[in-house]
């Protein structure tokens, strides 16, 4: 090893371009980077979906979920099977051991459900595939004293204005009814076509349909089919042919009906600031990043508040990219500041040339790195970026071991080349055991098994590739630099204040700090008593409970949720009741605590079904959207 820093110390366009190839590299390779708040993993599960229209939570349990859950209990490697049931549909969700084969579990679970004979007629094929993961980025309430149909058409032309955009493609609609369309047709016309209401209702069920076609196995795994020919306007419904005529003539539903849309009789609605409203939530999937969706989403919102109505208004919440954003900014704030501090320190006691070379190694590794990531399956997130922050204090160490002892080789009468070889020679050993025990003592994370094992195991990840850019930066890049000194006009100045510094670190050792270590090296007893008085001191602070332990420590957020559960059958005035009351209460406590300018509103929604659930959500913000 000596001989090659030997060599590229002598070579200072080979360090150079290395150095440059990190840097340009790990620059090229941050930009198409994948970002996302959260680590995106797949769950080890298996989950069956089954489509039961028009069936009461109740009957799609008993009639299919039940039979599902029993054929899925013989399965290997499982570890808890769920089961959920709702309106229309049901899920069963397998969850599997550490280690499990997903892919047999899928064949396994596929051909256990397909020998089930007992589903009921209405129900359709059960669509078995391993759970997939969409992460929320951003939510935009739609609101105002508006009818619900006028909301929900802005909402439809805002989620078609975010769709339209390549950065995002996931939006949903909820806190309105289900849309239903009225179809009315006389008798006279049924007669004079000779149909009845029966083949009337089927003709429209069959041009408007959405189910299972199966699935199609291929190299790269199995993809589920679905048919969706689901008519979504009225227009589309009467334009759907009843009767064609021999001579090719056709009658449609729109020439013999009298089409009327609206919303079905349900307890599901929302409001936002004791106005209606709808929800848009934004997500993002696959590739793309909080950013650009919430940028696409920001300028759908902008192009449709030039447009609203008197009274609506739009309002974005909790916009996921503004956390990651903000994690982003206090890495990079934190290496500035230590790269200043590196550098106004180093500076103090070595020559300036010296310190700002060493102080370079930050960003050199730092930004290197991210020439490795990708390749080993690290993405921008949270996590990743707290381990940068982690990783920022041990980084610059290697430069400093190896700076420090070139220019204690310059001190001793080596010049040039020969000192940088001899000082970075010397310390290979301190900086190779030191970058180990780091290593070594981040390593037991990769171990950590199941979600919390998939989520923090980037941190040793990038821990090994900083300290090891660190390391290579220390031995082969800095060398080169510090071998070949160059006279620096600003260090005219700065070595004054150098000299002084120096003298006064050199009286400190020689005088005080000599003496205290001679004291305790003659006292041997009473430095280990005091060393151990300090290590019980620390596992009783620990044990006592005076310094806590957490595993996520407790962070103030930014929502209030409070929830009521009433009983089915709750009369409407009565869930009204208590809705206002929970509004009442939020306004109360946002005036009590004086954060009315924080605030940027009061999200409340009654949940689907017959639970009679109503919740009310107060979401704070720093940066409240402007409800324009």
């Amino acid at each position: 090893m000596s001989r090659l820093i030997a060599w590229m110390a002598s070579n200072p366009v080979a360090a150079n371009l290395l150095m440059a190839v990190l840097i340009v590299g790990g620059l090229s390779s941050m930009m198409d980077m994948k970002q996302e708040v959260f680590p995106e993993f797949e769950p080890d599960a298996v989950q069956v979906t089954v489509s039961y229209p028009g069936a009461s939570p109740e009957d799609v349990e008993q009639g299919v979920l039940l039979a599902i859950e029993d054929a899925l209990s013989g399965l290997e490697n499982v570890e808890e099977i769920t089961a959920r049931a709702s309106e229309g549909s049901g899920t069963v969700t397998v969850e599997l051991q550490e280690g499990a084969d997903i892919s047999k579990a899928i064949d396994d679970a596929r051909s256990a459900v397909a020998t089930i004979a007992s589903f009921p007629d209405d129900a359709e094929t059960p669509e078995v595939s391993q759970p997939t993961r969409r992460r929320d980025v951003l939510t935009v309430m739609v609101s105002g004293e508006q009818d619900l149909r006028n909301l929900h058409t802005l909402a439809l032309d805002l989620k078609d204005r975010i769709t339209a955009s390549p950065d995002a493609s996931v939006v949903e609609i909820s806190g309105a009814p289900d849309r239903v369309l009225d179809i009315q047709v006389s008798h006279e016309t049924l007669r004079a076509l000779d149909l009845t209401l029966s083949d009337l209702a089927a003709q429209v069920a069959a041009a408007s349909v959405q189910r299972g076609a199966g699935t199609v196995r291929t190299h790269q795994g199995d993809l589920t089919v679905r048919v969706d020919d689901r008519k979504q306007s009225e227009r589309a419904f009467a334009d759907i042919p009843i009767v064609t005529g021999s001579r090719g003539d056709t009658v449609r539903l729109g020439d013999l009906a009298t089409l009327d849309g609206g919303y079905e009789d349900s307890d599901r609605s929302a409001w936002f600031d004791g106005q209606p409203a709808i929800q848009v939530g934004v997500y993002r999937v696959g590739d793309e990043t909080p950013a650009a969706v919430s940028a696409a989403a920001r300028d759908a919102v902008a192009s449709v508040r030039a447009q609203l109505p008197p009274g609506v208004r739009l309002t974005v919440l909790n916009d996921a990219s503004e956390i990651l954003e903000a994690r982003l900014d206090l890495l990079l704030d934190n290496a500035l500041v230590g790269l200043v501090l590196v550098l106004g320190i180093l500076a103090l006691f070595l020559d300036l040339r010296t310190a700002a070379w060493v102080s370079m190694g930050i960003p050199t590794s730092f930004i290197g790195a991210f020439l490795f990531l990708p390749a080993l399956g690290v993405s921008i997130n949270m996590i990743s970026l707290f381990a940068f922050l982690v990783v920022l204090g041990l980084v610059v160490d290697d430069a400093i071991v190896v700076g420090e002892q070139v220019f204690h080789e310059r001190e001793q009468g080596r010049e040039g080349t020969e000192a940088a070889v001899a000082g970075a020679t010397r310390m290979i050993g301190p900086v190779v055991v030191a970058v180990l025990t780091t290593v070594f003592a981040f390593a037991p994370i990769q171990g950590i098994p199941g979600h919390f094992g998939k989520i923090f195991g980037v941190f040793p990840v990038i821990i090994v590739v900083v300290l090891a850019l660190s390391t290579v930066e220390s031995f082969f890049i800095l060398p080169a630099h510090l071998g070949h000194p160059r006279p620096s006009r600003l260090g005219a100045f700065t070595e004054p204040l150098r000299a002084r510094f120096s003298s006064a670190l050199a009286r400190f050792v020689s005088g005080p700090y000599r003496r205290t270590v001679e004291t305790l090296v003659a006292h041997r007893p009473m430095a280990y008593a005091g060393a151990f008085v300090m290590f019980a001191w620390s596992v009783g602070a620990v044990v006592g409970g005076h310094v806590p332990i957490r595993f996520f420590p407790d962070i103030a957020g930014d929502r209030v949720t409070a929830t009521v559960q009433l009983p089915p059958g709750t009369p409407d005035a009565q869930v009204l009741a208590v809705r206002e009351a929970l509004e009442d209460a939020a306004g109360e406590a946002v005036a009590a605590l004086g954060i009315a300018d924080a605030v940027a509103g009061v999200r409340s929604a009654t949940a689907d079904g017959d639970s009679g659930s109503e919740e009310i959500t107060v979401d704070l913000q720093l940066h409240a959207e402007d409800p324009g």
